[in-house]
């Protein structure tokens, strides 16, 4: 799935409630951490990025992504859309971003990051739907709304054809 091993270090944040959102819980994991010198600044680099957070409803959740999609299309980003299990998502590419997929799935929202030379852009969406399940998945018992995520038919073709 990935061209090369996420060399580097790991990070976990948890975020605080944030009530003006409805947030209810955060967390924030980052896989493949580098520190190099750019002009005798350090600069910090993340390969992976999965951001996972918990709000008070399903809304609250939906408006959150909603807002990322708009934001990332403001900055010049295009859209095209993601199966994540029986969700559907939206992968945002460009506008100076990395390749990033949004997901809402009941109360809870998966924002998965991939810095690009990681994986081949022809498998790039696949690989982000299937970290964004494999979140989701993680998380099942934080859904108030049932099951954990399954496979959705956009994503199967996907699978299939990896």
């Amino acid at each position: 799935m990935l061209n090369a091993p996420v060399i580097g270090q790991t990070a976990y944040i948890v975020g605080v409630p944030q009530t003006d959102i409805g947030r209810v819980a955060y967390l924030n994991c980052k896989y493949g951490i580098t520190k190099t010198k750019v002009k005798k600044k350090t600069v910090t680099t993340t390969k992976i990025e999965v951001g996972i957070s918990l709000y008070g409803t399903s809304q609250q959740a939906l408006d959150r992504v909603a807002g990322t999609v708009d934001a990332y299309r403001l900055a010049g980003s295009t859209t095209s859309d993601a199966g994540v299990g029986q969700f559907s998502g939206t992968i945002l590419m460009g506008g100076g971003e990395l390749p990033t997929l949004v997901v809402a799935a009941g109360p809870r929202t998966v924002a998965v990051t991939v810095v690009g030379n990681l994986v081949a852009s022809s498998k790039l969406p696949t690989t982000l739907e299937r970290i964004a399940k494999a979140a989701l998945d993680a998380t099942t018992r934080f859904n108030q709304a049932g099951p954990g995520a399954t496979a959705s038919a956009s994503a199967s073709a996907s699978a299939g054809s990896s």
